[in-house]
């Protein structure tokens, strides 16, 4: 009789949990089936519509924009609600808020890694992790991780010698990506690193595993579901990768604390002209307490995260815009030549960087079409409004920053590639500043935005410098595909396409050649 009760009363509980789960997704659907969009299929949503292949995902995104118009449009993936928008009126309605401030399920496979780091925190957690930062991106911090920029830098340049000897055809995303991650492994933990030799160490192994786990989430219909992926072969090596990468780490931090209550305990401070941002975080207050172990490996994890993977696919992709439009790298390089004087082989200081305006312009026309970070998302805690469109909450906000460069409304011409659109850009106000916003806007800006374009300047200004970038093959056109047209071909095989892993890269890798100048 006791069972028989209790099993009435967990039916009776389940039966209203069924109904009030019901009743949700109807108020829901009810709200969003208001918005236009693709028809979603049972269960899955739209999820085939999209493509399932990461070099799918991008041409659907770009197509399905225009086909709405660049206005916002609704989407499903298994019963969960996205808005997706492109219209820089709308993202300004987004991103200007400052009650939208969270980060759920899009960002969901970075949490094993980067827990409640500053890019996957949100509300007043995000607030309080963002001041821990503001130290680490003052002047004289920047002026020490440009250093090691420069020097790493320059041995890019040296491996890069023998492939311009040949002018052979070579991928330069994959060595890109080798050169930031030493850099940034190096600015994080001040520590010397190696990938570049040949010679990466448990921490850069570590790195590259757990964004292997990550992209493979992202189009993964099994891989995306926690229980599922609990049974693949990917989450034993996100758990070996998550192991080493804590470990290295923790000894890295003892190690560092040693040396630093040593320094301090014999009155020999030395100042370290390369700060690194371990020494940020270790000297760092979170209500009043020293930050724990686990948080300082989830921000140094965030800060090798966000500056490795973003700022390679936005060097690799300048280096392919620049290769296929020559008369606009001679403008970079005269800029240069000006700069530098007869001292082409001088270091690239604060200063200098300052000056290089126009290479400021490429990079930033450069990431009008091909953003590092392809779309952004929030979650709604709260029904909103988004220019008069009625959006329920719990929906999934999509900024499609890579469509943004295609809408003819806001870019004449947006296939050529024109650096000067951004000309007069720093005094941008009201939705001018929204048109192309690669670094995010808003109270969310990204906080590292003017290190990350003094570190993409540097290392481009060495190439340009020692390097004529030259396309895969003479004779190739300017290769600006708009994917949001159904009808778009390639203009040749050697051009890039597009998928998105989490950041922007190229399937088929960024194919060029180099002449030594």
């Amino acid at each position: 009789m006791f069972l028989i009760a209790i099993a009435i009363i967990l039916a009776t509980i389940l039966v209203f949990k069924g109904v009030k789960i019901f009743n949700y997704i109807d108020h829901m659907a009810s709200i969003m089936e208001m918005i236009p969009g693709p028809t979603p299929y049972p269960f899955v949503g739209n999820l085939f519509q999209f493509g399932l292949k990461p070099a799918e995902y991008p041409k659907k995104v770009l197509q399905y924009c225009r086909k709405y118009d660049f206005q916002g449009f609704r989407s499903m993936v298994f019963l969960q609600y996205h808005m997706m928008l492109s219209d820089p009126a709308e993202i300004q309605n987004i991103l200007s808020s400052s009650s939208l401030l969270y980060k759920e399920h899009l960002y969901s496979f970075l949490r094993p890694w980067l827990g409640d780091g500053l890019l996957t925190s949100s509300g007043a957690r995000w607030l309080k992790h963002q001041k821990i930062y503001l130290p680490a991106f003052e002047r004289s911090a920047i002026e020490g991780y440009l250093r090691v920029i420069q020097r790493t830098g320059g041995q890019f340049i040296q491996k890069l010698s023998s492939l311009s000897e040949t002018q052979e055809i070579f991928d330069a995303q994959e060595l890109v990506a080798q050169c930031t991650l030493d850099i940034v492994c190096e600015n994080a933990t001040g520590l010397d690193s190696s990938s570049l030799n040949g010679e990466p160490s448990d921490l850069h192994g570590s790195v590259k595993d757990l964004c292997d786990v990550v992209q493979e989430r992202t189009f993964s219909i099994v891989k995306r579901f926690d229980a599922l992926f609990r049974l693949t072969s990917y989450y034993m090596k996100q758990r070996r990768a998550l192991s080493l990468l804590r470990s290295e780490l923790g000894r890295i931090i003892a190690q560092r604390r040693h040396q630093l209550a040593k320094e301090n305990a014999s009155g020999t401070n030395t100042q370290n002209i390369n700060k690194p941002f371990i020494d940020v975080l270790l000297a760092a207050k979170l209500d009043g307490r020293a930050l724990k172990e686990r948080e300082i490996i989830e921000e140094i994890s965030t800060f090798i995260f966000t500056g490795h993977d973003p700022v390679a696919a936005a060097i690799s992709f300048t280096l392919y815009t620049l290769s296929r439009h020559s008369e606009i790298q001679q403008k970079a390089f005269e800029e240069q030549q000006r700069i530098f004087g007869k001292d082409l082989a001088g270091e690239a200081d604060l200063a200098r960087l300052d000056q290089m305006h126009y290479l400021e312009l490429i990079i930033r026309e450069t990431l009008r079409l091909y953003p590092s970070v392809p779309l952004i998302a929030r979650t709604n805690r709260q029904a909103i409004d988004i220019n008069g469109t009625q959006v329920a909450k719990r929906t999934t906000v999509i900024m499609c920053l890579i469509a943004m460069g295609y809408n003819e409304k806001y870019f004449e011409e947006p296939c050529a590639f024109r650096p000067e659109r951004f000309e007069n850009s720093s005094g941008n106000v009201g939705i001018e500043a929204f048109k192309s916003v690669p670094f995010s806007a808003g109270p969310r800006r990204c906080i590292a935005e003017k290190f990350a374009m003094y570190q993409l300047k540097s290392i481009l200004s060495q190439l340009l410098r020692n390097y004529e970038i030259l396309p895969a093959v003479d004779g190739l056109p300017p290769g600006i595909n708009d994917h949001s047209r159904v009808d778009c071909v390639p203009q040749s095989e050697y051009d890039p396409i597009l998928n998105i892993r989490v950041t922007l890269k190229s399937e088929n890798g960024i194919q060029i050649r180099l002449k030594k100048r």
